[in-house]
């Protein structure tokens, strides 16, 4: 694959200051951007952004009224990017795979917290179908889940911690808190895991129960 820095073509810097800083802060770090995005105004759809091939539209009036902060408009874009990365062809099959990489890339690049808090201001936006929010209820979970391994792949032997003694035990109960439905349950699993960590208490697990809970 061709290793190219980001670039930005056909914006004006002071009408889109967002993609210039984004770039500045960013394109060093992602070299697996092999494309030139062609940023423009003329997003149709009720997404922040859309991608199709190399072109990047965005609309704006959705990010006001969704509320997204820079933090979670980054972490879209690096969704966004995910996509023009992807080899997987973009077919209705595919689709569902293919948010899913996008996903991956954003969380390599630790936007996952970002991008879980985007997607729950979408949901909580009341703009999307009830298809579309199962759709980024699912992702939310799966994106916990993901950002959690990550974490704790750096955490690996870092025991002396509580909270990283914490993250690697949720971890490796997820599938177990996940297919437990009600939420009693979870508090019950998470209680008994922060039993056997001295300086875990209510609030982390309090924390810890939205995970699983889009």
């Amino acid at each position: 694959m061709e290793i190219v820095p980001l670039k930005l073509r056909d914006y004006s810097q002071e009408e889109i200051p967002f993609f210039h800083d984004f770039a500045e802060k960013y394109s060093a770090e992602m070299p697996e951007v092999n494309c030139v995005f062609c940023y423009s105004e003329t997003s149709q759809s009720s997404d922040p952004f859309a991608i199709n091939g190399r072109s990047l539209s965005f609309n704006q009036l959705i990010w006001n009224r969704i509320g997204l902060t820079t933090e979670e408009l980054e972490a879209m874009l690096a969704h966004e990017i995910g996509h023009a990365v992807d080899k997987l062809p973009r077919t209705d099959d595919n689709q569902p795979e293919r948010e899913n990489n996008a996903d991956d890339f954003a969380i390599s690049h630790f936007f996952g917290d970002s991008l879980c808090s985007a997607l729950k201001k979408c949901i909580l936006s009341g703009i999307y179908s009830d298809q579309e929010v199962e759709g980024m209820k699912m992702r939310i979970s799966r994106i916990h889940f993901n950002n959690l391994n990550q974490r704790c792949d750096l955490l690996r032997g870092i025991h002396s911690e509580p909270k990283n003694k914490w993250l690697i035990a949720v971890n490796d109960h997820w599938d177990e808190i996940l297919n437990t439905p009600l939420n009693a349950e979870r508090i019950r699993i998470l209680e008994n895991l922060a039993s056997q960590i001295i300086g875990i208490g209510h609030t982390t697990i309090e924390e810890t129960l939205t995970w699983f809970d889009a």
